[in-house]
């Protein structure tokens, strides 16, 4: 029954939002606040301003990563040192209201590099993106487990290190620096 409430309102919120592959923008009537943008009943986190929020479904943990920026988002999953080691997660949607959100690894303690460059493999499944009234959202999936040794494991009930980054307003890409970095624990 849970699954199923689950998986009801991950529709509902992608049912309102460009999906990858071609949504359009639409147009906000009145400025979202952040407990407004919220939508998936899981646990969250709040910090630099950002929001995560995660459920599990399945074989995968669904987030939704909010940010107050027109440009991109990223957080890092159990980083070794800085940002090395670290499975980055990072986004941004274009101008045309498509998102695009890579599947990065941290290979030192101030840069990354996609999965796929490094001999890795993508397995983040993208499931929508927007930007409204200033604030990123980006919805995307990760396995629990992967065989990908760029991957964290993502083990439900144990402590998780996370970084989370954003970059200007309007800076759509996966390399510019960011403006703000925080960090948190959390259990998923």
């Amino acid at each position: 029954m849970r699954k199923t409430l689950l998986l009801l309102c991950v529709l509902l919120l992608i049912s309102g939002m460009s999906v990858y592959g071609g949504g359009s923008k639409e147009a906000a009537d009145e400025p979202l606040s952040m407990e407004e943008l919220s939508a998936l009943p899981g646990d969250a986190v709040d910090v630099i301003g950002m929001r995560l929020e995660w459920a599990v479904e399945g074989e995968e943990m669904l987030f939704s990563l909010y940010a107050p920026t027109t440009g991109w988002a990223s957080i890092g999953i159990d980083p070794q040192q800085k940002m090395k080691g670290a499975q980055f997660v990072i986004g941004y949607v274009d101008e045309q209201g498509v998102p695009f959100i890579r599947d990065d690894y941290g290979t030192s303690a101030f840069g990354h590099k996609s999965d796929e460059s490094l001999g890795g493999t993508n397995d983040l499944r993208i499931i929508s993106g927007k930007e409204e009234n200033g604030m990123l959202k980006l919805v995307f999936a990760l396995p629990l487990e992967s065989s990908d040794d760029k991957d964290v494991p993502l083990t439900l009930n144990a402590a998780h290190t996370i970084i989370f980054a954003y970059g200007a307003d309007a800076r759509d890409d996966f390399t510019s620096k960011h403006v703000k970095v925080g960090k948190a624990v959390v259990r998923f």
